[in-house]
């Protein structure tokens, strides 16, 4: 037998209790030999900056969580499939990373394969990830510093043998992590210590290496900005166009730090560099009381890190679910994210997410609604007894929480406010989510919801199931904005699309399955009326958003038309409010039609099934606006025609899916008032077509929109993810 397989014999024969236990023993002694080196009696004469240490610690606490983000993004390049969740990944970091405290650097990669390992993760692939890790590190790290120090003359402290090494260093990494040249150690390495070939998925490429630079890179900045504010802690007079010598000046005493691997966390080498660069931009005395604090922040900030991903790792359960444990609706907990919801009783916002939730309710443990808060609505509320209700705040005053609701425009504190509105319904997801072994996320909108519920998913390990409902595809595609929604797309577990032509849309993005359900109608409250007697009056109806791409300055206009045409008995409503409200009424008053057509505002959801049974014809003048927005499906269709109304539309987006061309209603063209006033004049000089075209409606909805057939639909969907 070799050698080295008497030595893999040796070492399976220890029990990994053991081998634990002594890596938690090791880290504890040399943690207090650390500690034991700090100055106390400087440290005791200081005044701190308190703000500035709890800010540097977050932004620690940040680079170390970022740290987890790269890890997982590495081990995914070498084609590790099947990661633990984020909140397990970042706990088996958290406890290798205090293995930095043992003399040797190799002593903490060793810990991070060996704990990592026993969740199902290759230590082969562990192992080159961590090579890769460490020496990505070092070269970002160095040459971020030698770009901001470079030209900087105050680094002129630091003698030009030793500036030279530090570039020989960066240049000699940066030629073992080519490809070509790393991917043939490994290969050496393989076959010397497992006697066979790597495999072809472990090999790096180009595209992980630059990424990873760009990654470390970025993680230099946050770590930088934290001992930034470490400086202001003792000295908060330092100006901030410091910021940048600095960060510079802490990234290169960490590198040096890292190359000084027989050292635990560098120390000694770290604290002399950051005192002699910290010498050129402030008195020495102060450049000292920065490095002994510093010593002592750096060893708090590791044990908040470890604090912190081992609370989040125990309140978020076990890894695994029991296979005893039966799949069932009922233990799960559905958590439905959204960007619109009734903010109070008889509210008259659109109610399809809450119809939706109250349908599927009943098949679910509980379940969480999470939707942005609007001045004078509940904070928290139970809807039912299973579904609550929570409205994340992201203004104040409330006032300024006019994102969503229909209210949404851009100003010049719109970044801002998108800023807080997308961190605060991540925190409140992540804290929905969190603990619940079985939950499935609904998000409706890819964004923000389905961008921040695959965030949460992938932290927290959980699946998500993204609706798309049209106006989040065909809008916002910019550069980013377009890689944000293929992101979403490609990475949520399920997507439901509501209409043929928001698949299409999806599918221009991001090629993957999709699922076409619309949202229902709920055809007890929108029943089939008995046939409609003819009035004097010609009743049309206009239900929706008030607004230039809803096209009701058309369908105003056709009025106009058919008066011109001396066919004076047409009455048209139009219900809703919106940000072209004051064009219509100010076009209804220059013609005069203030007897032809009323506008009502707003009305609650429940008062509409009146004002359908009414209508002698429903007009959708729909347009597809410059930005790409069309009508993706429009729920009010399908209660016009579950309620027996023959339909005037145009013949965009999703509505074909709903309106067919003389069976249930009639089809024209965008943005042309001739046309639906043609239509209009057709239904009306012809009783047996209007009655025939709406006698079709009632049982094509039941077949295919009602909310029971929508709910099964969703739950054969959600179903797969119960257990």
């Amino acid at each position: 037998m070799s050698t080295i397989s008497q030595a893999r014999a040796v070492v399976r024969k220890v029990p990994k209790q053991l081998i634990s236990l002594l890596f938690i023993l090791c880290v504890v002694a040399f943690f207090a030999l650390y500690l034991r080196s700090v100055d106390w009696h400087r440290l005791s004469h200081l005044h701190f900056g308190w703000g500035y240490l709890i800010a540097a610690t977050i932004f620690a606490t940040a680079f170390r969580y970022w740290g987890v983000v790269i890890w997982r993004y590495i081990l995914s390049d070498l084609g590790a499939t099947g990661l633990p969740r984020f909140v397990v990944m970042a706990y088996v970091y958290a406890k290798a990373w205090m293995g930095r405290y043992i003399p040797g650097t190799v002593t903490w990669i060793a810990g991070k394969v060996y704990m990592a390992s026993s969740h199902g993760i290759s230590k082969s692939r562990l192992a080159v990830s961590s090579l890769l890790e460490g020496g990505m590190q070092i070269i970002a790290v160095m040459v971020v510093s030698m770009l901001l120090l470079g030209f900087d003359p105050r680094l002129n402290v630091i003698p030009p043998i030793y500036k030279g090494l530090m570039i020989l260093c960066a240049l000699c990494l940066l030629v073992i992590l080519t490809p070509a040249i790393f991917n043939r150690i490994v290969g050496v390495a393989f076959k010397v210590l497992r006697g066979k070939a790597v495999h072809a998925e472990m090999l790096i490429n180009g595209k992980s290496v630059i990424r990873s630079f760009f990654l470390y890179a970025a993680g230099s900045f946050i770590l930088g900005l934290a001992e930034f504010f470490i400086t202001r802690t003792i000295d908060p007079s330092i100006p901030w166009h410091d910021f940048w010598f600095i960060v510079g000046a802490f990234n290169i005493a960490g590198a040096l730090g890292m190359l000084a691997i027989g050292v635990p966390s560098g120390l000694g080498v770290r604290d002399g560099a950051i005192l002699l660069l910290l010498s050129a931009i402030m008195p020495k005395e102060i450049a000292l009381a920065v490095t002994v604090t510093s010593r002592l922040w750096i060893a708090f900030a590791d044990i908040v890190f470890f604090a912190v991903a081992t609370t989040i790792h125990r309140l978020a359960g076990n890894e695994k679910v029991p296979a005893a444990v039966p799949a069932s609706t009922h233990k799960t907990t559905l958590v439905v994210l959204a960007s619109t919801y009734p903010r109070w009783p008889n509210d008259h916002m659109r109610t399809f997410v809450r119809d939706y939730v109250h349908n599927v309710a009943g098949h679910f443990r509980r379940v969480r609604v999470i939707v942005p808060h609007y001045k004078g609505a509940r904070h928290s509320e139970k809807s039912t007894s299973k579904v609550r209700v929570t409205r994340f705040y992201y203004a104040f005053p409330f006032r300024f929480e006019n994102i969503a609701y229909g209210e949404f425009k851009k100003t010049r504190f719109y970044p801002l406010k998108a800023l807080t509105y997308n961190l605060s319904e991540l925190c409140t997801t992540f804290w929905a989510v969190l603990g619940k072994r079985r939950v499935v996320i609904n998000a409706h909108w890819i964004i923000p919801q389905g961008f921040v519920a695959v965030l949460v998913g992938k932290m927290l390990g959980c699946p998500v199931v993204v609706s798309v409902h049209g106006a989040d595809v065909y809008t916002l595609n910019g550069k980013i904005m377009r890689r944000i929604k293929r992101y979403t797309l490609q990475n949520a577990a399920e997507v439901i699309v509501n209409s043929s032509a928001t698949l299409a849309a999806c599918r221009a993005i991001a090629k993957r399955p999709y699922h076409v359900i619309p949202m229902g109608v709920d055809t007890s409250a929108f029943t089939a009326r008995a046939p409609k007697v003819a009035g004097k009056v010609f009743e049309l109806l206009f239900v929706g958003r008030v607004s230039e791409i809803k096209g009701v300055l058309y369908l105003c206009e056709a009025v106009r038309l058919l008066r011109e045409r001396h066919i004076p008995m047409i009455h048209a409503t139009i219900i809703g409010d919106g940000d072209a409200l004051p064009a219509v009424r100010a076009y209804v008053a220059e013609h005069h039609l203030q007897d032809a057509i009323t506008l009502t505002g707003g009305l609650p959801h429940s008062q509409l099934a009146v004002y359908y049974a009414n209508a002698d014809a429903f007009v959708g003048p729909s347009i597809e606006s410059k930005d790409g927005w069309k009508e993706a499906f429009g729920v009010v269709f399908a209660e016009a025609a579950a309620v027996g109304v023959p339909i005037i539309a145009t013949a965009t987006g999703g509505i074909k899916d709903i309106v067919h061309d003389g069976v249930n209603g009639l089809l024209v063209p965008q943005k042309d008032a001739g046309a639906i006033a043609d239509a209009v004049q057709r239904l009306q000089q012809n009783p047996e077509l209007c009655a025939r075209l709406g006698s079709a409606g009632p049982a094509m909805v039941a077949n295919n929109f009602s909310w029971q057939i929508v709910t099964q639909k969703y739950l054969a969907i959600l179903q797969a993810h119960f257990s």
